[in-house]
Parts: structure tokens; sequence; C-alpha cells
């Protein structure tokens, strides 16, 4: 007699079993403990800036450009990567080792951002430079879009959808 024959003669006995071990997975799952499951995601630094009243290549030119001068000097970074608005928002991530303390990472930028300023714009100094611990694994992802009319339009606006995006999730 094998172990499943019990399970197949008596089809209620495996399901309520069935219930069982899933219920149970259910309550265990909120008891796992998160913080001790290893990092896989490198650390990552934020820093951000405005140059009010211009477009993207000014800011690249007067601000992001001086920023990533100073922030490359920084050792163990794996990467930078920045992007510019055409309304003066600069951002700039630095990305660390896993095993490498973000609040340390976090002063090493902000000791490089405090250099970077003489080289800045007086109005970026100003509004200010902010450098943020980021925390960059990706828990949830929603994709959403609009269907296409009959005439190929969209019911609503790329614009619209964003900013509903924006204000309600």
């Amino acid at each position: 007699m094998s172990i499943s024959t019990p399970f197949i003669k008596r089809p209620v006995l495996a399901t309520v079993c069935t219930i069982v071990i899933v219920l149970l997975g259910v309550i265990f799952i909120a008891l796992l403990p998160l913080a001790k499951l290893p990092q896989i995601a490198p650390k990552q630094i934020t820093v951000s800036a405005n140059y009010v009243g211009t477009d993207a290549r000014t800011t690249v030119d007067k601000v992001t450009i001086a920023l990533e001068r100073e922030i490359n000097a920084i050792e163990d970074v794996k990467w930078i990567n920045s992007q510019t608005d055409n309304n003066g928002n600069a951002t700039i991530n630095v990305s660390f080792p896993i095993d490498k303390d973000t609040n340390i990472s976090q002063v090493l930028v902000q000791n490089r951002v405090a250099q970077a300023q003489s080289n800045l714009p007086q109005s970026v100094i100003s509004t200010g430079v902010t450098t943020e611990k980021q925390s960059p694994s990706i828990t949830l992802a929603y994709g959403i879009y609009s269907e296409k009319n009959q005439a190929g339009e969209y019911y609503y606006d790329p614009v619209l959808l964003y900013n509903y995006v924006d204000r309600y999730l």
C-alpha cells in the first residue's frame, strides 16, 4: 500500500488536507523574518537638484555634470545613472555594492555633493541639493494604459493617466 492510496480512496480527506496546508502557508508567510533574507539589490543613494527656469541641456551642462564629476571619485561606486528633465530637475542615482553600509555611502555622497557646490549655479544652491537613501528593489509594478478607439486614438491621454497614477496610487 503506497502513501497516496488513502488520498485516492478518500477525496474529501485530500481536499481537507490541501485546505489545511494552504491555510498554514498563509499564516506562516506573515511570520517569515524578511529582515533575515539576503540583500540582492545594490544599495542606492539618490541626489536631486533643481535648476529653476532652465531646460534639460542647460541643467545637464551646469548641474548634472558638475555633480557627477565629484561623485565619480567615490570608492566602491558600481555605477551612476542620471536623469534630467526639461523643468530643470536633475536626479543622480549612485549604486554601491551590497556589502557597503548605506549610511556610510550616503555620507560619502553628501561630502562630494558639498564639494561640488562651488561649481553649481547660485539658484541651485539656494533651492538645495538633497541626498537620500533609496530602496531599489521593486515590490510591485502596475501597468496602466488606455485602449485605442476605432480611429486609433487613445481614450485617455497618457498625461492624464500619469497624473491619475501619481495622485491616487
